[in-house]
């Protein structure tokens, strides 16, 4: 699920499916996009970021209608996304050990590892001043990385 200030989108896995509302028009708006997205966030200039199947997806919703504005492959197993105030997208694997940093314009930058990470991604990464929370599932970690 992601919100922004004119948007709710939810994803229904049964069907592949993004459900959109729309507080302005009260109207909902099913789409079946190219790529399902596992992981779903909307950036503060409403567009909504999605990833999934190793491609982190730009869209830009308009009258109903998902319009891709970029793509990034080589997110190996991309699951969830988050971004910092500087425009920095972070998306972690769900079964890696990794973080992928990616710029505002789709370019992936940097791949991240440490053996500390999660072995299995519990959630959305978080980040504030400088500092990346990577929740763990089966292993209850929270692992702080400090960005430099």
């Amino acid at each position: 699920m992601a919100v922004s200030d004119r948007y709710v989108v939810v994803k229904n896995p049964d069907t592949k499916q993004l459900i959109f509302y729309d507080f302005i028009t009260k109207q909902t708006e099913t789409i079946h996009p190219d790529v399902y997205p596992l992981g779903l966030h909307f950036l503060p200039d409403g567009h909504l970021l999605g990833v999934g199947k190793g491609t982190l997806m730009k869209y830009k919703l308009e009258n109903g209608k998902l319009t891709t504005v970029w793509t990034c492959d080589g997110v190996t197993d991309g699951y969830s996304v988050c971004t910092d105030s500087h425009g920095l997208i972070y998306v972690s694997g769900q079964n890696l050990k990794s973080l992928y940093i990616i710029s505002s314009s789709g370019v992936l930058l940097k791949t991240l590892t440490h053996d500390k990470l999660p072995t299995v991604f519990a959630g959305v990464p978080s980040i504030r001043d400088g500092v990346i929370a990577v929740p763990g599932w089966g292993d209850s970690k929270l692992c702080l990385f400090r960005v430099t």
